[in-house]
């Protein structure tokens, strides 16, 4: 059931639910079961996706299961690999002969043998000597992509699991930022502003705090704005998605995305700053700086903005000219 959750919470809208075992029970059973996997996606994104019944000791249905992924992931258009390179780091071990190697999925950007790369947040940079990319030899790794990048200049002690590789001029870190926060239904009480909990964004797990921008707490199955205050920095991005955790890290208990990584220390909740907010919920680059340059008194940090929304060089340069009027 929380992992159910924390599929919605992390935007997924797409799947299909591969029941097994069904050589063990009848069609009744079957039945029931199917209705109780029913009962726990309802209300989230994935409650219409199909049940196909599978048994991994017989076959049956594995085929089915096989052209139905096969299907679906044909179908798939491929993956944007705008804006600046990042990758949350899942592994970090010692190869002999090879040096460092830290593996992960690349969240965004192209990643390419030879470049120069930064270990976040403690800021060490390596060369890219080698990568593989879903267990293959490849000289670039696309957004979307597990990748295994072997590090020259890194120590195995100057990364782990939790960090991030990025390209140093996409770096920024930040321990403040905006965000469109959930609180699960399931929840039995309010979350309270300045709240402690525990985030989980990429494959980093650091403590933090809750500052609610709209009110002082937030009820059970309730959206609001908010803002995250880390203890650890992090490169978080327009649209990075999150998991909190209770103070214990024992339970879920809501999460969101990132609006502005570059949330303000004072004046959270003036109407300038809600109008702002609203302008960057856009899911274009274009949309949002448009919007915000609608906004008295019509000026806007560009550097801060587009390092915010992790745009490359050339897509910061589309963006401007599509805008050229305004700027």
């Amino acid at each position: 059931r929380e992992h159910v959750q924390i599929l919605d919470l992390l935007g997924i809208r797409e799947g299909v639910v591969a029941l097994n075992k069904i050589d063990l029970v009848d069609d009744t059973r079957r039945a029931e079961v199917e209705a109780q996997v029913r009962a726990i996606l309802a209300g989230t994104a994935l409650a219409d996706i199909d049940i196909l019944p599978v048994s991994a000791a017989t076959g049956a249905g594995i085929d089915d299961l096989r052209e139905r992924l096969f299907l679906e992931a044909g179908s798939r258009p491929e993956r944007a690999t705008r804006g600046r390179f990042r990758m949350s780091v899942d592994r970090a071990f010692t190869l002999q002969g090879a040096g460092t190697v830290v593996t992960g999925a690349v969240q965004s950007g192209i990643v390419r043998v030879g470049d120069i790369v930064r270990v976040l947040p403690s800021g060490g940079e390596g060369r890219v000597r080698s990568l593989h990319v879903h267990g293959r030899q490849a000289t670039v790794g696309h957004a979307g992509e597990r990748c295994a990048i072997n590090l020259a200049g890194i120590d195995r002690n100057g990364v782990a699991r939790g960090d991030w590789i990025a390209e140093p001029a996409g770096a920024a870190t930040t321990t403040r930022f905006d965000v469109t926060l959930r609180h699960l239904a399931t929840e039995t009480k309010p979350l309270r502003s300045w709240a402690p909990v525990h985030l989980h964004v990429g494959t980093s797990a650091v403590t933090a705090r809750v500052l609610l921008i709209e009110g002082e707490r937030l009820l059970p199955g309730a959206e609001a704005l908010a803002q995250i205050v880390t203890d650890t920095p992090l490169p978080v991005r327009f649209g990075d998605c999150f998991v909190l955790r209770d103070a214990g890290a024992e339970r879920t208990i809501g999460g969101g995305s990132v609006i502005d990584p570059s949330g303000p220390a004072r004046r959270r909740r003036t109407p300038e700053r809600l109008a702002a907010l609203a302008a960057m919920r856009a899911e274009q680059t274009r949309d949002a700086l448009a919007a915000l340059l609608d906004l008295p008194p019509g000026l806007v940090d560009l550097d801060a903005f587009l390092a915010g929304r992790g745009a490359s060089d050339s897509e910061a340069q589309a963006v401007l000219a599509a805008l050229d009027p305004k700027i």
